[in-house]
């Protein structure tokens, strides 16, 4: 595995692929897999390929630690687009009840972590009023991560539609990642066929606003569905 690399060139090569990096570094594989969160769109443009995948900010935040905490359950709020757990002797909670807020490829050129927005105060307060009081805390650290967001809320997966050698895996999230790795692994394999729902080229009759704008109104309901 190597990190911290920049990919600035995916070209087919016979049957096969060739992946370049900025340090000059030359792979050739037989396929590769285009993984690369929320800098999916870059990497898929370098295929010529446009994925309508809009990465949004979104805010998380921990408490000090304290010896009361002990493992418990994920908790969610759906309704009001919370979520809460424990980590190991701190508390978080997270929000996306909130505005939604783009983010660009040019801002993850440092990486995913941004900074700290103090907008997003005033939407933790609101999100840590569904704790008990007791519960309730003063953040000892802030995240401004960011989610990578679809038009439906269904992942990329699949073969890219001109370079045979290349597969997209993209807006995969952790609940469902060894599921998509496996149907992914499988249609790889020809073992059987990948779900038409997550089609590459799904989006390919709509305009790029229309489907920023559906990406953005799904963030604040993560396990939303237009087909709903």
């Amino acid at each position: 595995m190597l990190c911290d690399r920049e990919v600035t060139g995916i070209d087919q090569r016979g049957s096969g692929a060739v992946v370049v990096t900025a340090s000059g570094d030359r792979f050739t594989a037989d396929d590769v897999v285009l993984a690369g969160g929320v800098w999916g769109p870059s990497l898929a443009e370098l295929t010529g390929l446009e994925l309508p995948l809009f990465p949004v900010a979104h805010p998380y935040v921990y408490g000090s630690p304290a010896a009361t905490w002990s493992p418990g359950p994920f908790v969610r709020w759906p309704e009001h687009h919370v979520y809460s757990r424990i980590h190991d002797d701190q508390l978080g909670i997270g929000t996306y009840d909130h505005h939604p807020v783009p983010v660009g490829q040019r801002e993850l050129a440092a990486g995913a972590g941004l900074a700290w927005s103090e907008d997003l105060d005033p939407v933790i307060d609101a999100a840590q009023r569904l704790l008990r009081p007791e519960a309730r805390f003063a953040p000892e650290h802030r995240i401004n991560g960011v989610f990578a967001m679809t038009p439906d809320n269904l992942p990329f997966l699949g073969r890219h539609p001109e370079i045979e050698s290349v597969w997209i895996a993209q807006a995969i999230w952790v609940t469902h990642a060894a599921g998509a790795a496996r149907t992914l692994a499988d249609a790889m394999l020809d073992r059987s066929d990948l779900p038409h729902e997550l089609h590459l080229t799904r989006f390919a009759e709509s305009d790029t606003a229309t489907l920023r704008e559906s990406a953005l109104r799904l963030y604040r309901d993560i396990y939303a569905n237009d087909a709903a």
